[in-house]
């Protein structure tokens, strides 16, 4: 987005951007940028903090009209003060009750304990989709149970056919895997409690019996002859940061 700020102001066109990296936002040097400290993939802040959100995009505007010659970088001034009786006043997100995962990489266990724990967060995944009104499951065509039987389906072996025909499996695995752990996500955040990002990450990988499910998974399929399998496991399966936790917490 900074290099086509410039090629717009180059045009003549005035723009002004958010940035959530500062240190990348630095080097590209965008004409204006508002440098706000909040997780990637809220640029405007967490949810339901219209507040923040107001006050941010009318910072991000302002700049169009501070004074001095691009590029300009501005730090945000903070969060917004608490709303009486909005999100504030609720109590902070915690995660689901359900029995804790078993403490193993065999496939067999995991894939009984995360079919239970499908199971188990059904009220809440259907509660989720009704207050949102959407859902991110369901691109392969299978349901969340189905989703997990075909991921275990690859500790014997990689599946001769994807679920869709006009996906090869390897892109099947990687859906699956994003399927799985946006049902969980969904699942989490069935109540209005205000919740964060690498939270429900944290828990999704390192608290639920799915979680360690693709875990296995993902070093069972590093050593594979398939190099789209092998690509999937190293860079799709789960966020870098979750990979590292896992292999220090549970090494080979």
């Amino acid at each position: 987005m900074g290099a086509l700020g410039h090629h717009l102001e180059g045009e003549g066109i005035a723009t002004t951007g958010i940035s959530l990296i500062r240190e990348h936002t630095v080097k590209v040097r965008p004409p204006r940028a508002l440098w706000v400290p909040f997780e990637l993939g809220r640029p405007f802040g967490p949810p339901r903090r219209a507040a923040i959100r107001r006050r941010v995009l009318l910072a991000a505007l302002n700049l169009l009209e501070a004074p001095g010659a691009p590029p300009l970088l501005v730090d945000d001034a903070g969060e917004a003060p608490a709303t009486p009786g909005g999100t504030d006043a609720l109590p902070p997100w915690t995660p689901p009750s359900l029995a804790p995962p078993p403490d193993t990489l065999d496939p067999a266990i995991l894939r009984r304990a995360a079919e239970d724990e499908i199971a188990a967060l059904r009220p809440r995944y259907v509660r989720s989709v009704g207050r949102r009104g959407r859902t991110t499951v369901g691109a392969l065509g299978l349901s969340p149970a189905e989703s997990v039987d075909f991921l275990a389906g690859f500790f014997d072996g990689v599946p001769g056919a994807s679920p869709r025909p006009d996906l090869d499996v390897a892109t099947a695995l990687k859906i699956a895997c994003e399927e799985a752990r946006a049902y969980l996500t969904e699942s989490a955040i069935a109540d209005l409690a205000p919740w964060s990002g690498p939270a429900i990450e944290d828990w999704v990988f390192q608290a639920t019996a799915t979680g360690r499910l693709i875990d296995a998974l993902r070093r069972r399929l590093l050593g594979g002859p398939d190099p789209a399998i092998v690509a999937v496991a190293k860079g799709s399966m789960m966020p870098g940061v979750q990979v590292r936790r896992a292999e220090a917490l549970r090494p080979g």
